[in-house]
């Protein structure tokens, strides 16, 4: 089952204009449900580009994007940061947590910016913290003293638990970089 697709497209900045440059031409990509796929090439090459496409943090110049076979690539900015916050979650290469809260409450963030309560957010946070064997580190304050590995799980579990109320959720590496050990690097079905 398709869960990612591009058809021909193109993101151009400086339309018009001497400088120019098409940073993704003519891209037809599938994605299946289940599967990994990595974007390989040089610096410069359109893999960051074409990864905010299909994440929705652009909109193409030219073709489509679908999620799901319904095509996304032309919704208001308003939907696209909807879909965002609950369909689409980016795993980055450097840790994007903040300093000044706790890994639980780094978690729980994503959550909070819903419908749900702080407290609920933040229970399971823990829970899903405490599955992953973090339970010594729920409080720790300053989360930069955490290893590089446990930051990359508690972000890991921070894209995740918004899966709670949705279907799918589509993680999103714009660099791919080593692989921390311990982090399942299975792109989520809808089983989970």
């Amino acid at each position: 089952m398709v869960l990612i697709r591009t058809e021909e497209v193109w993101k151009t900045y400086g339309v018009d204009t001497a400088r120019q440059v098409d940073a993704v031409r003519n891209v037809s990509v599938t994605i299946d449900k289940g599967t990994i796929t990595a974007f390989a090439g040089p610096s410069g090459s359109g893999k960051t580009t074409l990864l905010s496409l299909i994440g929705l943090l652009s909109r193409p110049s030219r073709g489509r994007v679908f999620l799901d076979e319904q095509e996304v690539s032309q919704y208001s900015e308003v939907y696209r940061t909807k879909m965002r916050r609950d369909e689409i979650g980016f795993i980055f290469q450097a840790q994007y947590l903040i300093p000044q809260l706790t890994a639980v409450e780094n978690v729980a963030l994503p959550k909070i910016c819903t419908d749900i309560s702080r407290d609920e957010a933040e229970e399971q946070a823990k829970v899903k913290l405490i599955e992953i064997g973090l339970e010594q580190r729920l409080e720790i304050k300053e989360i930069q003293k955490l290893s590089n590995a446990t930051k990359s799980e508690v972000l890991r579990i921070s894209m995740m638990i918004k899966k709670s109320q949705h279907k799918r959720r589509l993680p999103l590496i714009p660099k791919i970089g080593l692989r921390t050990p311990g982090i399942d690097w299975r792109i989520p079905t809808q089983e989970g």
